[in-house]
């Protein structure tokens, strides 16, 4: 493998080697998922990108020597079409896969199409358990006969046909009726059946039952009574209601911190929509609840619900908060909260996983596209000054005209029009706002392959061998590559045989780096000798 200089990726250096692609990426995925015995072991839980590796490898889909690594899924998941929205936890993502970052490590869950997962809180305890599942999980005992090696998925490829899906999702067949039965027993004092009454109707009962005055119940503490159960629904993975409301305490605090309020917005507000409006409401809301909370588990067993709201209120507007001065909003704030854990989205567009537009764009979409092709011709000299002026000069005006026409009534004027949608005074940085949510934004140029017309035919071809050209004939040639032996690579741990190229001079194994590579691993270039590479074609 030939470790390029632009950013040290591994490429083949013939053509015969075979490439992870992204088609080949997307059915190895598919087969490992519905692996009988591998699938179960990796659906359904948080899991590293390594464990995701591992058990692609175990499957038999993808071998070792295609140069699969971390950065490399993580770079063709992006590219998938089923996976691009693979980040996305508001809903619009259905694929059943879903990505998560944390201190530049990424983080993956599996679930049936359709499901849709909670964001981690990335708390002591979720990576504990994470850690727990990864050294769980073992695939060296595995083996995948049945699964098809990786030239059968390259035919596929070139065919254009797709992998089969099975019909079923995976669960583990080593699951039996008293496994079954034993989990059932543990979880009695949790489940509940569902309720399936209408929304408003179970409002009416919760409203209903915080004035009721309190009952002991049979089953012990108030917090194991059915009462506690229908005003806190508590989740599975809780012992019983009261540990339900100490976790979401714990998750209401959070709000507080910065970009903390994401974990409390259902979708966590991928495109930056929420306003500064927004956030501050989210975080007064959660002061109010979380107050309400830490009253309730000290007064519970003597007062209401809805006194406890009273209560919580009377406190949080001593400290100059009055988003709300009535018990009763904050014990519909409660019930609205407790359904999904979070609030949902302010923006109505972003709520149902569309780019929310300004009113006047979303009634004129010819506006966006007028706007869109100004600045696309006018992108070497493009400002927001220029945009600006275009807007109120040619748009508007020419907008106007056209809605003019169409009353009946008349002694309209541009400015009486404008006002219908919100626009009182058009300022520059209105214009930077609009032009940022038409997909715009402002970036340093950057060396691309891509350009207009980047897929076109002849393009392709002529960047396929400008590449072979430079990273087959003429890079090699360069007095850029480091060879030490097998033996000093495994006394530096920061190398990674992945991104060397192995070789046998004389009876000495050997292995060859790119200088681009040592410098990236932060060694020192001088301590080594610098060569052509042994792979350099001969001159000719």
């Amino acid at each position: 493998m030939l470790a390029g200089p632009i950013g040290a990726m591994v490429l083949p250096l013939t053509d015969d080697a075979p490439k992870v692609t992204k088609e080949i990426l997307g059915h190895a995925l598919e087969l490992t998922i519905h692996h009988p015995t591998i699938g179960s072991k990796i659906c359904k839980k948080w899991i590293t990108v390594d464990t995701i590796i591992d058990a692609i490898r175990a499957a038999a889909v993808i071998d070792a020597s295609m140069g699969m690594n971390a950065r490399l899924l993580n770079i063709l998941l992006s590219k998938i079409q089923k996976y691009q929205l693979i980040d996305r936890f508001d809903g619009s993502n259905l694929s059943g896969f879903f990505r998560a970052k944390y201190s530049k490590q990424s983080y993956y869950i599996i679930l049936p199409p359709g499901e849709q997962p909670e964001y981690p809180l990335f708390d002591k305890q979720w990576k504990e358990e994470v850690e727990r599942v990864k050294s769980l999980i073992s695939f060296r005992s595995l083996k995948s006969n049945d699964i098809p090696p990786v030239e059968h998925l390259l035919e596929q490829e070139k065919k254009g046909s797709s992998v089969q899906r099975q019909a079923t999702y995976c669960v583990n067949p080593q699951n039996t009726k008293s496994d079954i039965h034993e989990r059932q027993q543990d979880s009695d004092h949790v489940s509940m059946p569902k309720n399936t009454k209408s929304d408003s109707h179970e409002r009416q009962q919760d409203s209903d039952h915080v004035d009721m005055p309190r009952q002991q119940s049979v089953c012990g503490t108030y917090w194991d009574s059915p009462e506690a159960y229908k005003l806190f629904r508590p989740r599975q993975c809780d012992s019983n209601c009261l540990s339900a409301v100490e976790r979401r305490i714990k998750l209401l605090q959070r709000a507080q911190q910065f970009e903390g309020w994401r974990d409390l917005v259902h979708g966590r507000d991928p495109g930056n929509v929420c306003s500064n409006y927004d956030k501050l409401v989210i975080r007064q809301k959660s002061m109010f609840i979380l107050k309400a909370y830490q009253i309730a588990t000290l007064e519970m067993n003597r007062k209401t619900w809805l006194e406890c709201c009273e209560i919580a209120v009377h406190e949080i507007n001593l400290l100059g908060v009055t988003l709300t001065t009535r018990g009763d909003i904050l014990s519909r704030w409660h019930r609205l909260f407790r359904t999904r854990e979070a609030f949902l989205h302010p923006n109505l567009e972003a709520r149902v996983g569309r780019d929310p537009l300004p009113p006047f764009l979303r009634m004129f979409p010819d506006a966006a596209t007028k706007i869109k092709q100004f600045c696309r011709v006018n992108l070497l000299n493009l400002n927001v000054e220029t945009v600006h002026q275009f807007i109120l000069n040619k748009v508007f005006p020419r907008i106007y005209a056209v809605w003019a026409s169409e009353q009946t009534s008349r002694g309209h004027t541009l400015q009486s029009f404008l006002k219908l949608f919100r626009i009182s005074v058009f300022s520059p940085q209105t214009t930077l706002s609009w032009m940022k949510q038409l997909g715009m934004k402002c970036a340093n140029h950057k060396k691309s392959y891509y350009v207009d017309g980047h897929e076109r035919e002849d393009v392709v071809t002529s960047r396929k061998l400008f590449c072979k050209r430079y990273l087959v004939d003429l890079e090699p040639r360069c007095i850029r590559w480091i060879q030490i032996t097998k033996e000093q690579v495994s006394e530096l741990p920061s190398l990674s045989m992945d991104f060397g190229h192995e070789y046998i001079e004389g009876d000495i194994k050997m292995v060859e780096f790119h200088e681009d590579y040592i410098d990236k691993a932060g060694m020192d270039l001088t301590q080594f000798e610098k060569k052509q590479s042994v792979r350099a074609p001969p001159t000719g």
